[in-house]
């Protein structure tokens, strides 16, 4: 029946595209509808059903293989006196850039607490030490890789207050920030910044007992 109604919907009988069947039928069990296209299949997949195969152009249905992922975060809201420490990011590319917390990604088997500590000392050069779990912000984001696929990004971050205990500020080199500095308080609104940014401040003035605030959303200078 699946051959069938693939056979039906794409209008074609090409070996090509039926010898990928199986790996189809086991998407088509986890479909999600798109009610703004309804042509369009949604295959939440880890791998191309399609193994890499392009549909002819005169195909009756648009397939986007989505890829799930995770991504563990951890960063450090670092104060003194009236200016909060930044490090700019910076696209592979070299393109775009804005301000972000110190932090990033958590390794494979690496606590949380320690990845801040690190990824502090390779972004800014300053040792910490941490002082408390400010809380915890979840949110997704859809990146297009290519005229079909998506990854939908799941962006754990986990926010932690920390203090300088030693070291000297300087910049990353060859890393994903090409900047860091302190930056008075007055002057965060103004700038291009990810929106970690704004929640890391909000989980540490408001100090929620259930470590939980808001979503807000990337507008204006906000970015991801």
């Amino acid at each position: 029946m699946v051959q069938a109604v693939v056979r039906t919907l794409l209008k074609r009988t090409d070996a090509q595209l039926t010898c990928s069947l199986r790996r189809l039928r086991e998407g088509l069990q986890r479909r999600q509808p798109d009610r703004r296209n309804p042509r369009r299949i949604v295959l939440t997949e880890p791998f191309d059903p399609f193994q890499g195969q392009r549909f002819p152009q005169d195909c009756d249905i648009l397939v986007t293989v989505i890829t799930q992922r995770l991504r563990v975060a951890a960063y450090a809201v670092c104060l003194r006196d009236e200016d909060l420490l930044l490090a700019r990011w910076v696209s592979p590319d070299g393109v775009r850039r804005h301000w972000t917390l110190p932090g990033g990604g958590v390794e494979h088997s690496e606590d949380p607490f320690d990845a801040v500590v690190r990824e502090v000392t390779e972004e800014t050069g300053y040792e910490t030490q941490v002082e408390q779990l400010l809380g915890v912000n979840s949110r997704t984001r859809n990146v297009e890789r290519n005229d079909r696929d998506v990854v939908e990004l799941h962006m754990l971050a986990i926010f932690y207050r920390a203090r300088i205990v030693a070291g000297e500020l300087r910049s990353e080199t060859c890393g994903t920030t090409d900047l860091a500095q302190w930056t008075p308080m007055a002057q965060v609104s103004t700038l291009e910044r990810s929106v970690v940014v704004d929640v890391g401040l909000e989980l540490h003035r408001s100090a929620p007992p259930t470590g939980h605030v808001e979503t807000i959303q990337t507008t204006g200078l906000l970015r991801h």
